[in-house]
């Protein structure tokens, strides 16, 4: 098949979406299937590298900007897209589209319209509930204006593939995307029903759960089969695998002989790492040896790092924050190998969201058979991947008690760091790598493609 995906990242740009992307492109072509990526850059080109034709659209800056800029470029890259694929890409018979951003669903719709194309919707973070929820999102005009392109894109779309049960249970309760198992108990009996259960019903009992499902998603009709397909996050293990400890990352950070909890990624409102600070605060004169290593950007890094230098009270003493290190984001092919010196991996979310969230560098500390520490807030599936994988421990990110608890409970149990590692490297070489993901995919490609 001709397969397009449509994402925002993609390397060598240094985000997790992106190398997720990557890796989906190139496991779906090593299965002989033809695709082609459009994505944003500083510069319009076409290459093919490893046999994936990349569409690269000049596109305003999105990334690390005021979040005007970053709605504004939102807005406009659909139909920079648009116009790329339509002079590049000849045919189309699957359009998976990454969301966020959510315009860019616009762009899938289109070659479904032009190419009568299957039109596969991603769904990694649920917009605009989240920016509404970390307070990004305030005006009530524009927030209407994402939820009805949100409850657009849902209906328009022919399948959804999320990353845990979590956004599964999420898009059906709240949203009314049919799923398997799904509403929840507090619609009627005659609730959102498929379409095979729909025409079991009689004929006035059939009219009323159609009436039913408009109520339950605020306008939209969403008649049809389970449209939601569950595929958690993946990872390439060989990196992983080739990376070795060399003591390298340690010695150009001056950290030879620190307990280093890491945290690699964006450093945004969503991951609320002004935590770090807190504890930091609080461990430094009692645990002087951990230290947080932070290798990334975004628009609370500047902030965060103001802070780290302002006067704290150490009890006899008038002190900074000196446990908490801000580094640059560290490149894909070097990254392995700075893992494999950390003590623990660090997830962070901050309980200011209320939809679900995985983040995605969990599934990097497990393919580096490191033992991951969640700060979580309760939606998040990754309490329960790092319960089900027994790879470490996780807290409610608001009770700062709780994760200074755990924190604590791994660095006082030193000696199951490693085994919580290998538990963690078990779980990503059986439930997480591109082969198993792949075949997942294409079982909703070809559900829906055929």
């Amino acid at each position: 098949m001709n397969i397009l995906i449509v994402t925002d990242v993609y390397p060598p740009e240094l985000r997790s979406s992106a190398e997720l992307m990557r890796e989906l492109a190139l496991a779906l072509c090593k299965k002989k299937h033809s695709v082609s990526v459009v994505t944003s850059s500083s510069k319009n080109t076409v290459v093919e590298k490893d046999g994936i034709r990349v569409i690269r659209v000049k596109t305003l800056p999105h990334h690390d900007v005021s979040f005007v800029l970053k709605g504004l470029s939102w807005l406009l890259m659909p139909c920079l897209f648009w116009n790329a694929i339509k002079k590049h890409c000849k045919k189309i018979d699957v359009a998976i589209v990454h969301s966020p951003p959510l315009p860019l669903a616009w762009v899938a719709e289109q070659a479904k319209k032009k190419y009568k194309a299957t039109y596969i919707l991603n769904v990694q973070d649920i917009f605009p509930q989240n920016a509404i929820d970390l307070g990004v999102l305030k005006n009530k005009f524009i927030i209407k204006y994402f939820e009805r392109m949100e409850r657009h894109a849902y209906a328009s779309c022919d399948a959804i593939v999320t990353p845990s049960r979590e956004h599964e249970a999420y898009l059906a309760e709240k949203r009314g995307v049919i799923a398997e198992g799904y509403p929840s108990s507090s619609l009627d009996e005659l609730g959102t029903r498929s379409a095979p259960q729909l025409r079991k019903l009689s004929g006035s009992k059939r009219l009323f759960s159609l009436i039913h499902n408009n109520l339950a998603t605020s306008g939209e009709v969403f008649v049809g089969e389970n449209k939601i397909t569950v595929i958690p996050h993946w990872v390439n293990m060989e990196p992983f695998e080739k990376a070795e400890n060399t003591g390298k990352f340690r010695k150009q950070f001056g950290l030879e002989n620190k307990f280093i909890i890491f945290f690699g990624g964006v450093i945004g409102p969503s991951q609320g790492l002004d935590i770090l600070l807190r504890l930091g605060a609080k461990l430094q004169k009692t645990h002087p040896d951990i230290v947080f290593l932070v290798c990334g950007d975004g628009s609370e890094k500047k902030r965060l790092m103001a802070e780290t230098r302002d006067p704290i009270s150490l009890g006899d003493r008038i002190s900074t924050i000196r446990n908490v290190r801000f580094e640059n984001w560290v490149s894909k092919e070097k990254y392995p190998a700075l893992l494999k010196e950390v003590n623990i991996g660090l997830i962070s979310l901050t309980s200011k969201n209320t939809t679900p969230a995985v983040p995605a560098k969990l599934m990097g500390y497990l393919a580096a058979g490191i033992p991951a520490l969640g700060f979580l807030h309760k939606k998040s599936e990754a309490h329960n991947i790092i319960k089900e994988a027994e790879c470490g421990t996780s807290a409610i990110y608001e009770d700062e008690d709780a994760c200074l608890k755990a924190l604590l409970f791994m660095y006082d149990n030193k000696a199951r760091l490693r085994e919580w590692g290998e538990n963690g490297l078990r779980y990503a070489e059986k439930n997480l790598t591109p082969e198993v993901s792949v075949k997942k995919w294409e079982g909703v490609i070809q559900r829906w493609g055929d």
